[in-house]
């Protein structure tokens, strides 16, 4: 039960993110870097950025993802559970001088934040759709899908 209702708020979630791509033609400009005042999850994007590209910090990955997070990495196709799972692959791509790049601002509903990004060894590498829930201010189930079927020139 649990997992079809969190399957309806993603499909719907990512259906607002089509329909918000397909019309942003007609949509209102905003600025590129909105203020973290303005939308209080830039700013925890901006610390899900640093964490996935800055040298490995064990206590900056406890304090953004809950201890019984789940990390769905579409592009890899891997399914990693639980902190310390998350914080070992995160310490993996440091070691790679992994960089990740929030490319849009936040898509917010509900608990679900939706926000595109670049990211890999030069950050510019893949495109993907990166989906978080969030519960008490904590990652609990994050999903990264590509939105190219091949890395970028």
């Amino acid at each position: 039960m649990f997992g079809s209702r969190v399957a309806v708020r993603l499909g719907s979630l990512l259906l607002a993110v089509a329909l918000l791509g397909a019309c942003g033609a007609a949509a209102t400009e905003s600025p590129a870097t909105p203020s973290p005042t303005a939308n209080p999850d830039v700013a925890f994007l901006d610390a899900m950025d640093a964490v996935w590209s800055t040298p490995y910090d064990e206590a900056a990955v406890a304090a953004l993802y809950a201890p019984d997070a789940t990390f769905y990495n579409m592009v890899a196709n891997e399914t990693l559970t639980g902190l310390k799972e998350i914080q070992a692959t995160i310490k993996d791509h440091a070691a790679m001088d992994f960089r990740a790049t929030t490319t849009s601002a936040p898509i917010r509903q509900d608990e679900f934040v939706a926000y595109f990004i670049k990211f890999g060894p030069d950050p510019d590498t893949y495109p993907g759709l990166s989906v978080l829930e969030l519960k008490d201010g904590m990652v609990l189930n994050h999903w990264v899908y590509p939105t190219s079927a091949s890395p970028q020139p």
